[in-house]
């Protein structure tokens, strides 16, 4: 159902990494195509490191757009932490 609905709409604007079977193969994918997006640059797949930021966003369907580089992802949690929005940590 998930890869029909990526065939007729598009890749979604957000991924629900928790969803995955193996989330760590879609970071690997991840990082291959930036590798591609920088092929002239020589870029090599072992020197792309992971750059995490949390957005504002509370729910991905407030995402309009995909970033230009990388990917956003959702249904991510906390143990034994706590996220104050207002303080943005």
């Amino acid at each position: 159902e998930q890869y029909r609905s990526w065939l007729q709409n598009g890749r979604p604007k957000s991924f629900w990494l928790t969803g995955f079977f193996n989330p760590n193969g879609c970071l690997t994918a991840m990082k291959q195509e930036v590798t591609r997006n920088h092929k002239a640059q020589k870029w090599a797949l072992d020197d792309v490191v992971y750059h995490t930021e949390v957005t504002t966003y509370e729910r991905p369907e407030q995402i309009k757009s995909s970033p230009t580089e990388g990917i956003y992802i959702h249904g991510l949690f906390l143990e034994g932490a706590a996220w104050d929005r207002q303080a943005g940590q």
